[in-house]
């Protein structure tokens, strides 16, 4: 059975954007597996890159590229599910002994682990054997439909380095706006921020230039974010995920806001009563531009 997404992890410590920066191999993303690691699957994201033996995986569309760093050696037995249960697989590449420079060598004598099975969920079984040794994985989504992927450690004897070079990444700004409230022609946007490696202390603070939520450490994968009482002007807005312990570690979203609305209350007069063949007249409240329809 052919599969539609592919996805290369590699063994350090840190979280990547799956939908965009780490489609290559030379730009894996560094993870810790020492706590779940959370990501948005790529979505039309194409092939992944010519060279690479990607052993038993029939197809490699959708690449998203991993780095980690084995701690303690020994077994590792991890979790791969997803939020929408679409069919995503994987191939493991490793040991390596330094974090880069291994792209050209992803092949059948790297391979720690490979999967092309149907279903939503896999499971990563290998083998570690020196500590400090680096890993990658790429997974595949087999649907081409959304969904966010966990990656959770649910035993084994092996641990992971997760102080080595943990760098922050946001991956993904979602944001999804309300239509118009007609009781104050104003709108709310709701979304996420997944993130790979978050900082332990400071803020996080999303904000789309005139109205800002500010969020306090400490941080999950992905964080939820709510901003109210937004004009409904119809205009294409940015919004923005910076962590103030980590000001490089930023992200960006766009939507665009309802167009506004008639509120509710609109109260209209009229110059009742009228003779027949006379000028009805109307009066109203609202000063928006609207459009009425009486008989």
């Amino acid at each position: 059975m052919n599969k539609l997404f592919t996805f290369l992890f590699l063994l350090i410590g840190s979280y990547i954007q799956a939908q965009v920066g780490n489609s290559i191999c030379a730009n894996a993303i560094q993870i810790c597996l020492s706590q779940p690691v959370t990501y948005p699957a790529a979505i039309d994201a194409g092939a992944a890159q010519v060279g690479p033996d990607y052993g038993c995986l029939g197809t490699v569309n959708n690449p998203a590229w991993f780095l980690f760093r084995v701690g303690t050696p020994g077994t590792h037995v991890i979790a791969e599910t997803n939020s929408n249960l679409r069919d995503l697989d994987y191939i493991l590449f490793g040991p390596f002994a330094n974090p880069t420079g291994n792209c050209n060598t992803l092949d059948s004598v790297h391979t720690a682990a490979c999967s092309y099975a149907s279903g939503s969920t896999e499971t990563i079984n290998f083998t570690s054997t020196t500590s400090g040794d680096y890993y990658l994985l790429l997974i595949t989504n087999y649907s081409n439909l959304a969904t966010n992927v966990t990656f959770a450690q649910t035993s084994g004897t092996g641990t992971y380095d997760c102080e080595f070079e943990a760098v922050c990444a946001i991956s993904l700004v979602t944001a999804n706006p309300s239509t118009c409230d007609t009781l104050t022609n104003n709108y709310q946007v709701t979304g996420s921020v997944f993130t790979f490696n978050p900082p332990p202390t400071g803020s996080l603070t999303i904000s789309n230039g005139t109205t800002s939520q500010t969020i306090n450490a400490p941080f999950a994968n992905s964080t939820n974010f709510t901003l109210s009482g937004l004009p409904s002007n119809g205009s294409v807005n940015t919004v923005t995920a910076v962590f103030s312990a980590a000001p490089t570690c930023t992200g960006t979203g766009s939507y665009t806001a309802p167009a506004g609305c008639i509120p509710c209350n609109v109260t209209i007069q009229s110059n009742s009563s009228v003779c027949e063949g006379g000028n009805l007249q109307f009066t109203t409240t609202f000063n928006g531009t609207a459009q009425y329809q009486w008989s």
